[in-house]
């Protein structure tokens, strides 16, 4: 399997009004588990380079003037074919290429999901904490194509040894970033999302007027407390199974029951033990027993 992490560098964030350009295409490919060398292709984006941008990267108008243009240059990125992109944050790659319909594996958001933990998620920084095994001659300098691809490949390497499925990487890499933290506003910033009230977290999906990732992620995270707190109720209703055959065994005559019983309905129903669910079967086909064993032995007597 070919998987091709690629990397653009550009003259300026794309705007409505102004879409921008690519100046330089940076691509590695990993081939059944094997980085290969970085590769690089300038591009004539057809404009002045602006300080902005060669702050960045540091791309001077003279290397990209003899250049193809973006669309010509882009060609190198399909020969051979790969059966994958890879790109870090490749949202910002797909404003410039569509990569000709090939799949493309964010590693960015994969890391989210993999190393939520991680305090930043930036491909420098992931380089570093992770850390990543490899030639950091050619990983330098950071925010050029060629490097940054290569550090690149290398995080793919990192997530592929996981052993997280292609599935889930296509998935992942389709669904906007999911965050852990709350990393905007003042009453919650910080936080984990799954802590936060409910509440707000319905105010971010129905009214706010945040970005619509933040708003996927609020619905994201309250699908996950609806989830946490089912399993803790089965896990509570459970223990109540547990305390009631218990508590039947030491229940020694049947006005012990009787009254003891009596008391329960309200409980039963707070753990949505009620008539018609398997756990209110088993609760009275204990009780039924115990009932009977009393009645036998209070007769005996």
């Amino acid at each position: 399997m070919l998987i091709r992490s690629t990397d653009l560098e550009t003259t300026g964030l794309p705007t409505e009004e102004d879409p921008q350009a690519v100046c330089e295409i940076g691509w590695c490919d990993v081939m059944d588990g094997v980085v290969g060398n970085p590769q690089q292709q300038f591009a004539n984006p057809g404009r002045m380079l602006p300080p902005e941008s060669r702050a960045v990267h540091h791309i001077f108008d003279e290397e990209v003037a003899d250049a193809p243009p973006p669309e010509e240059a882009m060609k190198v990125l399909l020969h051979p074919r790969p059966n994958f992109f890879a790109a870090h944050n490749a949202s910002y790659e797909l404003q410039f290429y569509d990569f000709d319909g090939i799949p493309v594996l964010c590693t960015r958001k994969i890391a989210l999901r993999i190393w939520p933990e991680a305090p930043s998620h930036a491909l420098q920084f992931l380089r570093y904490w992770l850390p990543l095994h490899l030639d950091h001659h050619k990983a330098m300098p950071p925010h050029r194509a060629a490097p940054d691809s290569y550090v690149c490949a290398h995080l793919l390497l990192k997530i592929l040894d996981t052993g997280v499925s292609f599935e889930d990487l296509v998935t992942w890499s389709m669904e906007p970033a999911l965050h852990t933290m709350i990393n905007f506003g003042k009453k919650h910033k910080g936080e984990k999302w799954l802590d936060v009230p409910a509440d707000y977290l319905e105010w971010i999906r129905d009214k706010s007027d945040l970005d619509e990732e933040t708003k996927w992620n609020a619905k994201y995270w309250l699908a996950e407390k609806r989830e946490c707190y089912l399993q803790q109720a089965e896990i509570e209703a459970e223990q109540y199974v547990r305390s009631f055959i218990e508590k039947l065994q030491n229940m020694l005559s049947l006005n012990d029951l009787y009254g003891w019983a009596s008391g329960q309905a309200g409980e039963m129903e707070m753990y949505g033990i009620v008539k018609g669910t398997e756990r209110h079967s088993k609760l009275s086909d204990a009780y039924t027993r115990r009932a009977e064993e009393l009645k036998q032995t209070e007769h005996g007597t």
